[in-house]
């Protein structure tokens, strides 16, 4: 191995190539559960479980930290920021804004409104939470 550094001021080093170990299931599981916590959800052993079994055979690195079912929740929710802009593109008098969040362990949309409370509630509710539906989105069949 040549000396470092080298006489040639050109010269780079190049560290010698380590084998990448894995990270344990704990450090998968541990990364997974606090990225959870920092988006507000729910974390237990069955949903970590849950979410490992899941995505079996993903590298440990490109795992992701939602449920089979919370990503389902996160396309509807797509669907419902897109109407709801929409309802606010036309409101030049009143400086509204919208955050996806999480809340009791549900996607939800968190609406600001600068002006016009009322109506714009009344608008907002109609496209982001229509009647018949339950808070996931899902038609009831009654």
């Amino acid at each position: 191995m040549a000396d470092w550094p080298s006489p040639d001021q050109d010269s780079v080093y190049v560290p010698p190539a380590e084998p990448a170990t894995p990270p344990s299931e704990a450090d998968v599981r541990a990364r997974i559960a606090g990225a959870r916590i920092h988006e507000g959800l729910p974390v237990s052993d069955e949903l970590l479980s849950r979410i490992l079994i899941e995505q079996l055979g993903m590298p440990p690195d490109r795992l992701g930290i939602f449920t089979v079912a919370e990503r389902q929740d996160i396309g509807g929710d797509n669907e419902q920021v897109a109407r709801a802009r929409a309802v606010l593109a036309g409101a030049e008098d009143v400086l509204g804004g919208l955050q996806v969040c999480w809340h009791n362990g549900a996607r939800g949309v968190r609406v600001l409104l600068t002006g016009e409370h009322e109506r714009y509630r009344q608008l907002l509710s109609g496209v982001i939470d229509p009647p018949g539906r339950d808070r996931l989105g899902r038609t009831d069949r009654a």
